[in-house]
C-alpha cells in the first residue's frame, strides 16, 4: 500500500522529523534563501532515507550556488531508492557546470519518473549538451520532463541538448520546455527528434522564441517519428 505523502514547509521541520522511514516526501521550500551549507545538509538527510521512493523538492529562488549544488549532488547520488523524483531549482545563482556534476549524480539513480525544472540561469551550451548525456545513463527511466527557461539557449545547444537524450533506450515519455530562450532555427531540432524510434508520446515546447519558420517542416520530420501515438508541439 502508497503511503500517503508528506509535505514540509521549513527545512528545520523535515531536518528535526523522525523521517527515516519515510517513502513520499514533498518540501516546498522556494524563496527562503537556503544557502550552500542548508541544501548540502538535506542532501545529506535525503541520503539517509533508505526506503524512500517519491520525491518532490521545490528549491527555486534560494541563493544556491554551484558550491550547494555540488554538496547536495555528492550526497544524493547514494538515493538510488528513490523512483520517481521532482526538482525545481530555477532562479538561483549556480553556474552551469554545476549542473554537469548533478547530473552524473542523477545518472547513478534508479528513475523511472524524471521531472526537472532548471531555468532562468545563464547555461553554458557544452555544459548542458554534457548534462543531457549525464541523464541519458538513467537507464531505467520511462519517463522525463525537463524545462529549461530563460536561460537564453540557442538552437544549436537544444539540438544538441535533444540528440544527448536519444540514448535513453527505454524512454517513453518525453516532454521537453525550452520557451523564453533564444531559438531561431528550429530544423536541427527536428533531425533530432526523428532518431527517438521507441517514443510513445513527445510534448515539445518552443513558445517565446524567435522561431519564423520551419513549424511546419518540424511537424512532418515528427510525424517520421515510428512509435510515435501522442504529440503535443507548441511554438507561439
Amino acid at each position: 500500500m502508497a503511503q500517503e505523502e508528506i509535505t514540509f514547509y521549513q527545512l528545520d521541520e523535515f531536518l528535526s522529523s523522525s523521517f527515516l522511514s519515510h517513502k513520499n516526501i514533498r518540501i516546498e521550500y522556494s524563496e527562503n534563501n537556503i544557502g550552500n551549507k542548508n541544501v548540502q545538509n538535506l542532501g545529506l538527510a535525503l541520503k539517509s532515507l533508505k526506503n524512500l521512493s517519491n520525491l518532490y523538492l521545490c528549491l527555486n529562488s534560494n541563493q544556491i550556488e554551484s558550491e550547494g549544488i555540488m554538496g547536495f549532488s555528492s550526497a544524493f547520488q547514494y538515493c538510488t531508492s528513490i523512483i520517481d523524483f521532482t526538482l525545481t531549482l530555477s532562479s538561483n545563482p549556480y553556474q552551469s557546470k554545476a549542473l554537469v556534476g548533478f547530473g552524473s549524480s542523477l545518472s547513478r539513480g534508479k528513475f523511472q519518473n524524471l521531472y526537472l525544472y532548471i531555468g532562468w540561469n545563464q547555461i553554458d551550451k557544452d555544459d548542458i549538451i554534457d548534462f543531457g548525456y549525464k541523464i541519458a545513463n538513467c537507464t531505467q527511466m520511462k519517463q522525463f520532463h525537463l524545462s529549461i527557461t530563460g536561460a537564453n539557449m540557442k538552437s544549436e545547444t537544444a539540438s544538441g541538448l535533444i540528440s544527448a537524450l536519444f540514448y535513453c533506450k527505454h524512454l517513453q515519455n518525453l516532454y521537453i520546455c525550452l520557451s523564453y530562450n533564444n531559438i531561431d532555427e528550429i530544423s536541427k531540432i527536428g533531425s533530432s527528434l526523428t532518431k527517438f524510434s521507441h517514443i510513445l508520446t513527445l510534448h515539445l515546447d518552443l513558445n517565446n522564441n524567435p522561431i519564423y519558420s520551419g513549424q511546419i517542416k518540424l511537424q512532418k520530420k515528427v510525424l517520421k517519428m515510428k512509435r510515435l501515438v501522442k504529440r503535443t508541439l507548441l511554438f507561439f
